[in-house]
């Protein structure tokens, strides 16, 4: 595995000493060899999805995929969650046969065994129908 510089040299991961994130939110490496080098923006959560250990999730969890579906006002596919994974500054997301569901940089509902609809950092909803409803009465404002 190979870490990206901000300047688009690649770097043998097992040449880096360590990785953080400034302040300002700039990713950084400091090499073996003592000298540091500035990332591409966003490669610290890269390695962090690839080096994490997958979990595997409880069967009947799923993430819930808006559908454009023209004939209802809200419909939603159940995409089922085989793992979850640890990312730096996002959380724990789903991982989905399509890999990593990263939700294009928003949170995704999932359902959950119990029935219960989390959004992560937003709120839970006690049901599917709880959900829908609130989805269909916002866009109807």
């Amino acid at each position: 595995m190979f870490v990206r510089s901000a300047d688009k040299k690649l770097y043998p991961v097992v040449s880096v000493d360590h990785f953080w994130t400034s302040d300002d939110g700039v990713d950084n490496a400091r090499l073996k060899n003592g000298n540091s080098i500035e990332l591409t923006h966003g490669e610290v959560n890269r390695l962090m999805l690839h080096s994490g250990q997958p979990f595997p999730a409880a069967p009947d969890t799923y993430v819930l995929e808006e559908v454009d579906d023209r004939c209802r006002s809200s419909s939603y596919a159940r995409i089922p969650v085989l793992a979850w994974v640890l990312c730096h500054g996002r959380g724990v997301l789903p991982i989905t046969i399509e890999g990593v569901n990263h939700g294009s940089d928003k949170t995704v509902p999932v359902l959950m065994p119990s029935g219960e609809i989390v959004v992560a950092m937003d709120c839970i909803y006690a049901d599917e129908d709880c959900f829908l409803d609130e989805r269909r009465s916002a866009k109807a404002s």
